[in-house]
């Protein structure tokens, strides 16, 4: 079976611990980012199946990459996590 192709944005405001993308880059290919600047370029590239989206600590700024992704990604499922305090 092939692999998964993953498109992560890590949003979290921490780098300094593990993220959950850490957990699945074994197992998927895992094309990560951190910056939302790059979502145009990782769309062409990418030919993702689905696409995540980490938060620690969303903020107003943070959360308005979502529906930038939808509007580029429109069709593929999008999955948004965040901590247990968010």
């Amino acid at each position: 079976m092939a692999a998964i192709r993953i498109l992560w944005f890590d949003l979290r405001r921490r780098h300094d611990e593990p993220g959950l993308a850490d957990l699945v880059s074994g197992k998927h290919a895992l094309i990560r980012f951190e910056s939302a600047g790059a979502i145009s370029s990782a769309i062409g590239n990418a030919h993702p199946h689905v696409v995540c989206v980490e938060f620690d600590y969303p903020d107003e700024a943070r959360l308005a990459v979502v529906p930038a992704i939808v509007r580029e990604l429109a069709g593929l499922p999008l999955l948004m996590f965040t901590e247990y305090h968010s």
